[in-house]
């Protein structure tokens, strides 16, 4: 193959090992030499490449978005994966219910001590990269509940307006907020996980 040009020949420097060592390296060719890299013309081409590439890249990092996991638990050491079951939630959680009030919903039931609560966590755990914000609540009772929506609160970092007399679990101004919160999520930011553990009463 013949090619027009000055001679040159492919070093392998610095630039060199990380174009081949690195998987998410973009290589921007310019035409200039190593002395003429910082002095660029105004507006010139080279110029308004880099600042594109800058822009870009900059841009996506300022749309990094905190990832929120508030679960105050722990899976425990000894937990053997259920991998038929832990199937079965994978799918079932894809499920959309059209007519439901929730769009993607699954109840585990079963006895006590049977392992339901782990079997979530581990859930949560695998999927901490796929749901923001992954929110953890304790329904054991009314107490609990209310303590629950306030650290998710606290977490997602949302103002609460404190009142003296909060009525039911469900006018407690943390519920409130929470909930209002996860309903303004855009379709395009709807990938939400809660998860509600000792609900015996799911009304």
């Amino acid at each position: 193959m013949e090619s027009k040009g000055p001679a040159h020949s492919r070093g392998s420097g610095p630039r060199e090992r990380m174009a081949r060592d690195g998987n998410n390296v973009r290589n921007d060719g310019l035409d200039v030499d190593h002395y003429g890299l910082n002095k660029f013309g105004f507006r010139s081409s080279s110029y308004e490449k880099i600042k594109s590439r800058l822009l870009k890249v900059t841009q996506h990092l300022a749309k990094t978005e905190k990832h929120h996991y508030s679960v105050p638990v722990e899976r425990s050491g000894t937990y053997t994966d259920r991998i038929e079951p832990s199937r079965d939630l994978d799918q079932k959680l894809q499920i959309h219910h059209v007519n439901g009030g929730i769009p993607h919903a699954v109840i585990l039931h079963g006895l006590g001590g049977t392992g339901k609560s782990q079997m979530a966590l581990d859930y949560a755990q695998r999927k901490k990269g796929q749901y923001n914000p992954i929110l953890w609540l304790d329904a054991t009772n009314e107490e609990s509940a209310r303590s629950s929506f306030k650290r998710c609160a606290t977490e997602l970092q949302i103002h609460v307006e404190r009142a003296e007399n909060q009525g039911s679990v469900f006018e407690d101004s943390a519920v409130q907020a929470v909930n209002r919160w996860l309903r303004d999520r855009t379709e395009a930011d709807d990938q939400w996980l809660v998860i509600v553990d000792n609900a015996d009463d799911i009304d």
